[in-house]
């Protein structure tokens, strides 16, 4: 469910390729970036009105099991509660600074491995996002089809963020996300030895499931890893590493354009990131696996 949530942006990054087609045809470039601003303010009057708390975070705040049952009945009609039924959450709590409690409880190198799979995947996202119309336009293709072709990399984050969900059910997440990460850095490699307009497209595809859909699944990866009451310090402290690394990733391109380097260099560096962010995630669950199985001895010693 996370990840389908969490697939919306690559959804309107791949539409919004399209539209601009026309609209920089008809129009200017300018247009494009009025469209942009424009339509998040038309959003955010409906998000204030009609975007939910999470019930878990309602339930733990308490003082609001009138809410609750609000919540659980938009969810499932059939569901009937006593109007003095209370709500509880078996989750821990704990005083202090958020962000401290990150590294704390054995979370200190799962939190640093998350940090830069964010910061890795991120900065090929933007890289690629940022350059690739511009590196394809170089290489002789027309403006046009290179922005389909960044619109197809959106798309393959699509397809990737609905199927991810699957695979993670069935493999666990991080068997799926090492998978995935490590094709969109075989794929982003691939694509400075591509020479067709239909390899080109393909490779661009596949790379959008592997670095997309690799970032879809680590927010809901991040999600799911903190409990409750550090859920939105944690993924709002990995999302904020990776924006660094949206910086880090445009420039990046830009120098090595600057540097009129060939394809073949460029997209290999391209490849870098995803293949770390693909190494961190392998490792945050070899470090999962040994601590739940360190875990499990002691509570058998201890009984």
């Amino acid at each position: 469910m996370v990840t389908i949530m969490f697939c919306g942006f690559p959804i309107g990054a791949s539409i919004a390729g399209f539209v601009t087609v026309p609209i920089l045809n008809a129009f200017s470039w300018r247009s494009v970036f009025l469209l942009a601003g424009a339509m998040p303010l038309l959003l955010a009057p409906a998000l204030a009105l009609w975007l939910p708390e999470s019930i878990r975070h309602v339930v733990i705040h308490g003082g609001e099991e009138s809410r609750v049952r609000q919540l659980l009945s938009r969810i499932s009609p059939q569901l009937v509660f006593e109007p003095r039924t209370n709500f509880v959450v078996r989750e821990e709590r704990a005083a202090g600074v958020p962000v401290f409690h990150l590294f704390r409880q054995g979370r200190a190198l799962a939190t640093a491995l998350l940090w830069i799979a964010f910061f890795m995947s991120l900065i090929d996202i933007y890289f690629l996002t940022s350059w690739l119309p511009t590196v394809f336009h170089n290489a002789g293709i027309t403006l046009s089809l290179a922005v389909i072709a960044t619109a197809v990399f959106q798309g393959g984050g699509v397809v990737a963020s609905l199927a991810l969900g699957f695979f993670v059910d069935r493999f666990g997440a991080f068997r799926s996300l090492t998978f995935t990460f490590f094709l969109g850095a075989v794929c982003v490699a691939l694509l400075g030895h591509s020479h067709s307009i239909a390899a080109i497209l393909v490779c661009t595809f596949f790379a959008g499931c592997g670095i997309i859909g690799g970032q879809t699944g680590a927010n809901a990866l991040a999600a799911s890893f903190y409990p409750t009451y550090i859920r939105s310090t944690g993924v709002g402290w990995a999302l904020g590493i990776g924006r660094i690394g949206s910086i880090v990733g445009p420039i990046f391109g830009g120098i090595m354009l600057s540097m009129h380097l060939p394809l073949t260099t460029i997209f290999l560096a391209g490849a870098v990131p995803s293949f770390i962010g693909a190494t961190a995630i392998f490792v945050m669950g070899r470090t999962q696996i040994s601590g739940n199985a360190k875990s499990a001895l002691g509570m058998a010693a201890s009984s």
